[in-house]
């Protein structure tokens, strides 16, 4: 028997058959804005330099449009071309001169919604970008892709547009990743807290022991690793897999101070008309220090050699044109926790808490020598004076009767930092021919362990070199001796224009002052009085002095 429907069922089952339609609709034209990419209206273009890049761009890459679906799996190994995937969006580029090129950095248009996921790490934690550099009459394209470590985002991803190829967060940890448009790896960096830790490359050679390839020329030195990434593209709410590369991470281990061989990344990147201007700058100058600290986080490592380029920014891909050698270097943290096993023992503590309570407004202090060279134990020296406010005198040994001067502490009673003299002091010890009648050995104790202690009534400093600061210190003091009033009166102004500019107290801008004038030749270690709670003292990336305490 045939059933019948009641009118108005009937009619709903009809809405209902019009509606699934009509959201079936919707939803593949939902799919197709999102992979035809360049069906998004051009934006005018006003700038010559944009417009002639862009021609250039989309005559070498042009997009018949790939169509990424939930179903695409592209294994390792395909042809695959990841300019297929993205638009640039030209409307936000940005012009500028870096090195010796012309740079148009841009998003990528909001519709490709690529990532790139690297280990465990989600693809939702990078951001890419497209650059287009110009040098002379050649153009070279690249996707430069910023990925953030979890300890650097603290769950806010928001911190990557932070981080341009120009300038990047001074306590950036992650990784930067370049290719060419098509998806061709050309060269990447990981950072830890603003400091470059290691290269990505394809073309280093190494012997791979226990899933580990351990650099063969100097064992022990460094090491390269395996490292996947993953290109994903967001299609909705649905991550789809595109690709995978894998690369050779070469890392330091477990030595700070020895430094990478030199590396020559493969030249890629779209071709132009014309060469390469003559006489283009080294795009690796070797002065390479940021002293950058932000927001109370320790930034591109407070005195600290990095690789290129010096500026804040990431080093250029493939090298910008020319080898560059990496030097690996400590985290500054790690460095001062090693730095107190010498100033910080129970011994510097007493001592520097007997020099405090000495009375009256002179200058006292104490020469800091250990009993032996293999052992860090102390002399008891006797706390003197010169019964001056502004003058103390220490005395250098360096034999087994007296002890081996490695520090001195004394007191400045106006509250002051450290000051020039202080520091010339290390330098001058390491002319003493006590000292280098003893040989290199002895010398390079003496430079690995020596330092300088400034006690005030409200903190304690402690001054010391870096291995690669002794010959710029050597030029400094040859300033100095050379006219020493001329030398401390630039101090001075440099510490009265920062004190009046920023309204500091007087121990704020000559710390500053002292940062300014000896770079990265030297750390500054600051502690509240009485307490051994050290922290890094230095000039971050907006030319402020900031103390960043460390873990």
């Amino acid at each position: 028997m045939k059933k019948r429907y009641p009118k108005s069922t009937g009619t709903i089952f009809k809405l209902c058959i019009v509606l699934l339609i009509a959201c079936v609709a919707v939803i593949y034209g939902c799919r197709k804005d999102i992979s035809k990419l360049d069906d998004n209206p051009t934006a005018t273009i006003t700038d010559p330099k944009i417009a002639k890049a862009k021609s250039w761009y989309e005559t070498n890459y042009s997009k018949p449009g790939g169509k990424p679906t939930t179903q695409n799996t592209n294994a390792v190994g395909d042809d695959f071309d990841l300019s297929q995937f993205f638009s640039p969006n030209w409307a936000a580029a940005k012009n500028y001169a870096r090195f010796n090129d012309d740079v148009i950095e841009m998003p990528m248009d909001a519709a490709s919604a690529i990532g790139l996921k690297v280990g465990s790490a989600s693809q939702s934690n990078s951001r890419s970008s497209v650059l287009i550099l110009k040098r002379g009459d050649t153009y070279k394209a690249y996707v430069m892709t910023i990925v953030g470590y979890p300890e650097y985002l603290n769950a806010d991803t928001s911190k990557l547009a932070n981080n341009s190829y120009g300038k990047h967060d001074a306590n950036f940890s992650g990784m930067v990743y370049y290719t060419t448009p098509q998806g061709e790896f050309v060269d990447g960096y990981t950072y830890k807290n603003g400091v470059i830790k290691g290269q990505l490359v394809d073309n280093y050679t190494a012997t791979t022991t226990g899933g580990q390839a351990v650099q063969s020329i100097t064992p022990n030195a460094y090491q390269a690793i395996q490292v996947c990434t993953a290109w994903y593209q967001k299609v909705g709410e649905v991550w789809v897999y595109l690709d995978t590369q894998c690369h050779t991470e070469v890392i330091e281990v477990p030595d700070p101070s020895t430094p990478l061989p030199p590396i020559t990344p493969p030249s890629s990147g779209g071709g132009g008309g014309g060469g390469d201007s003559p006489g283009s700058p080294d795009p690796c100058p070797p002065q390479g220090t940021v002293q950058s600290v932000k927001d109370g986080k320790v930034g591109n490592a407070l005195k600290v050699m990095l690789l290129n380029p010096g500026d804040g920014g990431f080093p250029p891909p493939g090298g910008g044109g020319a080898p560059c050698t990496i030097k690996p270097v400590e985290d500054p943290c790690d460095k001062l926790k090693k730095s107190k096993a010498k100033f910080a023992d129970s011994f510097n503590t007493q001592r520097n808490a007997a020099i405090l309570t000495q009375p009256g407004p002179h200058e006292f202090g104490s020469d800091l020598n250990l009993t032996s060279l293999t052992s860090n134990t102390y002399v008891n020296t006797p706390i003197t004076t010169d019964s001056r406010n502004d003058l103390w005198t220490p005395h250098f040994t360096w034999n087994s009767t007296d002890g081996y001067t490695v520090g001195s502490a004394h007191k400045h009673p106006g509250g002051n930092a450290p000051s020039p003299d202080d520091v010339f002091l290390i330098f001058q010890n390491l002319l003493n021919p006590a000292l280098t009648s003893t040989g290199a050995s002895n010398i390079n104790f003496y430079k690995q362990n020596a330092y300088a202690t400034v006690i005030t009534s409200t903190a304690t400093y402690v001054i010391t070199v870096n291995s690669t600061g002794w010959g710029q210190l050597g030029s400094l003091y040859a300033n100095f001796d050379n006219d020493p009033d001329g030398f401390d009166n630039n101090y001075l102004s440099i510490a009265r224009d920062y004190k009046i500019a920023n309204n500091v107290d007087d121990a704020t801008a000559t710390a500053y002052a002292l940062n300014k004038i000896f770079g990265d030749a030297i750390n500054m270690y600051k502690a509240p009085a009485g307490t051994t709670s050290y922290a890094i003292a230095g000039i971050d990336q907006d030319g402020k002095l900031v103390v960043v305490p460390c873990p």
